[in-house]
Formats: C-alpha cells, sequence, structure tokens
C-alpha cells in the first residue's frame, strides 16, 4: 500500500490524474448535455439569430457593433460576433448553436478545475489523488449545478457562458503567468470579457483582493488595501472606462433603466429589490430544488407592508459590514465575491437594471464562489495533521448523481416555446410575462382551446392597466385570427391603445408621412408587443380584403423595427391587394432578402394564395 501511495504521489502520475480528471468532467458533461443538440430555438432566440442575419446588405461591423436587441442598448459585441459567424458559416441550426454552448461550459468547468488546482498548490496543500478529486468533485458540482441549466440549455445564454469562461481565463492568467506581457494580457482579457457582458466589471478587483488574502502579508488599513488592489483598479478603470466610451458612441444609451423598476421599485424600495433578488440567488445556489423553472418572478406582496423597509435596512447593514470588515483585514474574500454580485444584484445598473432573479445570472457569480470556497477550504485542510477521510468523497459524489439526474429531465424541457412555457406556467401562471408567453405558445403550435381556457382566467397581479390591456388584447386578437375570426380580431385589436399609435397620430397632425420614419432601435417605444398588435391586425384585414388598412399597420410594425421582414412581406401583400404591382415587388424582395430560408418556401406560398384570391 506505501508503495502504490508512493508511486501516486510521483509528478508523472500526478499529471496523469489531472489530466484524467480534466476529461472525465467532459465526459460527465456530455452525458448530461448530450440531448441538448435535440433542442430547438426558444424564448429570445429567434431576436438573436434575426439580428445576427441583420438586414439586407447591412454589415457584419454593423450588426456586431449595434445594440443585441430593440428597446434595450445592449452592447455585447464579442458574443455577437460569434452569433454572425455562426449563422453564415453554419445557417441557422440549433443544434449548433447549442453545441457551441455547450463546448464554452465544457472549457468553462476545465479551466475552473485548472484554476482549484493551482490555488490547491498555493495554499500549501500536498498534491495528492485526494486533493485532486476534491477538485474534480467541486468542478463537477459547477458544471453540473441546477442553476447553470438556462445558460447551456438556451442559445441566447451565450453572452453569460463567454463571459464566465473569459473571466476564468482572466484568473488564472493572473496565477500562472509571470512574464512582463502578464498585465497587458489580463487587460486584454478584461476588456474581451466586457465586450461579452457588463457584469464581470468587478473582475479585476476580485482576483487582486483575492491575491491579497492568498499572500497574507498586506498591511490592512484602507491605504494598504489601495496599494494591495491599485493593479486590479487599474485595469478595471481603465477597461471600464473604455467600454463605455466606445457603448456611448456607437449606441448613445449608456444603462438601462427598466421601466419595471421604475414603476415598483422605485426610491428606496430599489434597495428592497436588491435583497429580494439576493434571498432568490441565495436559494438557488443552496437549495436549488426548491424552485426549478425558467422563471423566478418576486412575489407581488414583497412589495407591500413592511417587508421593504426590513429588506432595504438589511442590504445596507451588510454592505456597511462587509466593507468594514474588508478594510480591516477580514472579509476580504467575502467583499471580492460583493463585488462580483454588485451588477448582478443591479446595484452598479450596468445591465438588465431589473433584479428578476435568472438562472443565467449565476453563471459567473457560482464560478467564483466555487473559487473563494477552495481558498477557505484548501488554506483550513492545510492546517489539519491530515487530510479527510476518502470516504467523505461520497457527499459530492452523491449530490453530483442527482445535479446528472436533473440536468438530463431538465434540458429536453428548454426544447422549444411549447415545451418552455407549459413548464413556467405549472408555477407562475399569475404572472402576466408568463401568460402571455404561454398563450402564445399555445397559439402558435395550434393548442387553441388550451390558450382560450388560460385567458378565462383572471389576472391577478397589480400591473398597470394600459400594460394588461395590450397584453390581453394582443393574445385574444391572436387568438380570433388563428381561429379565422377575422373581423372579431380587428375590433378587439382596435381597442388597444399603444404608444406607437399614439406618436403615429401627432406625426401626421405635423403634415409629415411616418412611413418614412422608424424607430432608433433602442428606443424605449421600441416594444415587441405592440410589433405583434400591428402585425396581427394587418393579417386579419389583408383576410378581410381592407388592404389600404392592412399596408398602414404593416408601416407601423416597420416604424417600430425596419428590419422585421414579416411586417414588410405584409405590406407586400397589402400592396398587390392595392395593385401597386411595382412596389409591391420591391417590397417583396426586401422581405424575401431578409427571411430565413426555410420560412421563404411559406411566405411564397401565402403570396401565390393570395394572388389567386385576387385573381378570383
Amino acid at each position: 500500500m506505501s508503495y502504490l501511495q508512493g508511486a501516486l504521489g510521483r509528478p508523472f502520475f500526478m499529471r496523469a490524474l489531472i489530466t484524467l480528471g480534466a476529461f472525465s468532467l467532459m465526459g460527465v458533461l456530455l452525458l448530461a448535455y448530450g440531448a441538448v443538440r435535440l433542442n430547438g430555438y426558444a424564448w429570445d432566440d429567434w431576436e438573436i439569430v434575426n439580428r445576427a442575419l441583420g438586414m439586407p446588405g447591412q454589415s457584419a461591423v454593423d450588426i456586431v457593433l449595434g445594440p443585441v436587441l430593440p428597446g434595450a442598448p445592449y452592447f455585447r459585441p464579442l458574443v455577437m460576433a460569434t452569433f454572425v459567424a455562426e449563422m453564415r458559416l453554419a445557417g441557422t441550426h440549433p443544434e449548433v448553436s447549442h453545441w457551441i454552448s455547450l463546448s464554452i461550459h465544457a472549457a468553462s468547468v476545465v479551466l475552473l478545475y485548472a484554476i482549484l488546482i493551482v490555488l490547491a498548490k498555493r495554499v500549501a496543500l500536498r498534491l495528492n489523488a485526494i486533493v485532486v478529486c476534491w477538485c474534480v468533485a467541486t468542478a463537477a458540482l459547477y458544471g453540473l449545478h441546477p442553476a447553470l441549466i438556462e445558460s447551456v440549455a438556451w442559445a441566447s445564454a451565450r453572452f453569460d457562458l463567454l463571459a464566465t469562461l473569459l473571466s476564468l481565463l482572466y484568473v488564472w492568467v493572473g496565477l500562472t503567468v509571470v512574464s512582463v506581457a502578464r498585465i497587458p494580457l489580463m487587460f486584454l482579457i478584461f476588456l474581451s470579457a466586457l465586450m461579452c457582458k457588463e457584469v464581470v466589471v468587478g473582475i479585476p478587483i476580485f482576483f487582486a483582493l483575492m491575491q491579497m488574502w492568498l499572500k497574507g502579508d498586506v498591511v490592512y488599513s484602507l491605504g494598504g488595501i489601495l496599494r494591495a488592489v491599485r493593479e486590479g483598479l487599474l485595469i478595471c478603470l481603465v477597461g471600464v472606462g473604455f467600454y463605455f466610451y466606445l457603448k456611448g458612441y456607437l449606441i448613445d444609451r449608456a444603462v438601462f433603466t427598466d421601466p419595471f423598476v421604475a414603476a415598483y421599485w422605485s426610491g428606496w424600495r430599489r434597495l428592497s429589490l436588491v435583497g429580494e433578488t439576493l434571498i432568490q440567488y441565495a436559494t438557488l445556489i443552496l437549495v436549488p430544488f426548491s424552485s426549478i423553472g425558467p422563471h423566478h418572478p418576486i412575489p407581488w406582496e414583497h412589495a407591500n407592508g413592511v417587508r421593504p423597509l426590513v429588506t432595504a435596512t438589511s442590504v445596507v447593514t451588510a454592505f456597511i459590514a462587509v466593507a468594514a470588515c474588508a478594510v480591516r483585514g477580514r472579509g476580504l474574500l467575502l467583499a471580492g465575491f460583493a463585488l462580483i454580485m454588485l451588477p448582478v444584484l443591479n446595484v452598479l445598473p450596468l445591465s438588465v437594471a431589473g433584479g428578476i432573479a435568472a438562472d443565467r445570472y449565476l453563471t459567473l457569480p457560482l464560478a467564483m464562489l466555487a473559487i473563494l470556497l477552495m481558498c477557505v477550504a484548501g488554506r483550513r485542510a492545510a492546517a489539519l495533521r491530515e487530510m479527510p477521510r476518502p470516504w467523505w468523497l461520497l457527499v459530492p459524489v452523491g449530490v453530483g448523481f442527482v445535479f446528472l439526474m436533473n440536468v438530463m429531465v431538465t434540458v429536453p424541457l428548454w426544447k422549444n416555446d411549447l415545451t418552455l412555457w407549459a413548464w413556467a406556467a405549472e408555477k407562475h401562471l399569475e404572472q402576466p410575462y408568463v401568460r402571455k408567453n404561454h398563450v402564445s405558445s399555445l397559439i402558435a403550435y395550434g393548442m387553441l382551446d388550451k390558450a382560450e381556457a388560460v385567458l378565462a382566467k383572471p389576472i391577478v397581479a397589480p400591473v398597470k392597466g394600459q400594460d394588461i390591456r395590450l397584453q390581453e388584447g394582443l393574445l385574444q386578437g391572436q387568438l380570433h385570427l388563428k381561429k379565422g375570426e377575422w373581423l372579431q380580431a380587428v375590433e378587439v385589436l382596435n381597442g388597444v391603445e399603444t404608444r406607437t399609435e399614439t406618436f403615429w397620430r401627432q406625426v401626421v397632425a405635423r403634415g409629415k408621412n411616418p412611413a418614412d420614419m422608424w424607430l432608433p432601435s433602442d428606443s424605449p417605444v421600441a416594444n415587441s408587443d405592440e410589433i405583434r398588435v400591428f402585425l396581427t391586425k394587418a393579417e386579419a384585414l389583408l383576410a378581410l380584403r381592407r388592404f389600404d388598412e392592412a399596408k398602414v399597420e404593416a408601416e407601423k410594425a416597420l416604424f417600430i423595427n425596419r428590419r422585421n421582414h414579416t411586417a414588410r412581406a405584409l405590406k407586400s401583400f397589402a400592396l398587390y391587394g392595392l395593385k401597386d404591382v411595382e412596389n409591391a415587388e420591391r417590397e417583396y424582395k426586401l422581405a424575401l432578402e431578409g427571411t430565413l430560408p426555410q420560412q421563404r418556401e411559406v411566405v411564397e406560398l401565402v403570396k401565390q394564395n393570395l394572388l389567386k384570391r385576387l385573381d378570383n
């Protein structure tokens, strides 16, 4: 036995064991997430795909440097570049998108494993088979954690995956590279991570605080801490400054204020929202099976009574306590983790600016938490006279097996909009956002009776009346349209008030033609629900042969988003009905150029059927 232990401790065997651990992690992830290749696009995926495909004649540079989604100035050019390259090289194949996401996630897990191995050496642990197994187990638990399923199974979450991979690369380079290229390389990696998603803003200072803790020879005062973290602080300030200058120059808006937050969590209640979101995240991390689902809304009743005051006070107290401990040299790692959480909790309004506790937002914090746990646990283990017994590894193995089974069951639920929103509706049908997407998916898949039954249920959430009327009117209109009740669809949608209609009337009153205008892609008026209202009404009016009105409705949709190819196709159909063949052919050609190949046959069939009806 002693001979075997000695052999396992030799450098060659340790390198082989570490390599085996990396391949084992990749094999486990492939086993867990292999079914993702069967999934299609869901939720916002088509918005990202259409954005990556671009408008006719639009260059790849324009697509990459523009906002990701209309109505929100998300500036994430590096990830958009990967989507553009994918669409141009492989086309719109969901399995390719999912394989890319899984590959990025696997790379992050292996890189986290490599960082844990390096940290084990830094905290004076004797690297042996037990330590390597603990590193493998920690990385595996991260890779299989239920909170990360959304990031891997949903193609649009590539932003979080790539930002996390580059953040881990920053930490790895900081720990292993000692040449003069270290600082420039770390800066370039950090800037690249910022170009993926803004939540990485705290990574340089987090790493600097971790290095300070690992060295343990720093004078613990405010001045001493600032001197110790000056490297990370410089990288952070220069990188963030450059990022916001570029974003402001290209998009004109540096931050985004969510109207939901402004309406329901304004003023001091914003701190309460931070507290509620933190509670949600803690639950997702520590008790993940208590809230499995694609949507984690904060209960409406939590915004009323004394609870907001209690949570707001708790947040302020917690931040003061962490800052005080950090200045005194205690809680440096906790302070570093708090910096990672600030943009995720929307204390720094760099990202979504509205805490909704989405699983994907934990992709980066969970990786950093695993690193911090290795620092603390590794140093404590190094202080012990002997390592914990190997049978303790059965605990992470058992938890990992449960996580593995959960991933294999959950991934197919992200297959398409129907499965995704049916899953969300099981727990949160009272939420307007879930209700809207669930009913829309039922209508799209022809389950009209079920859609009608859901719409018959009252809404109990206290949402603004105009927003609810818009949503419910749109869903009723889509249902009537699908059932062939075109006149009822028009009547329902005529009663829906939109901001675009108001602006449209103002432009007409000034003697201008709004059809010659369009909104900037980051305009807060560019509401996707309003676009659907106009598209649904245009389609119903075409069926009623009211071509003049159908043309106007299609133009309103184009006014909101001139890249909307469905609106352009409907406009061309209306022009055919008005016998304006020349303009109809021009609009139809533009619509086809921007339409996905698999959808062109459907558009052409609709056109031919319309022309036959007009001939009769």
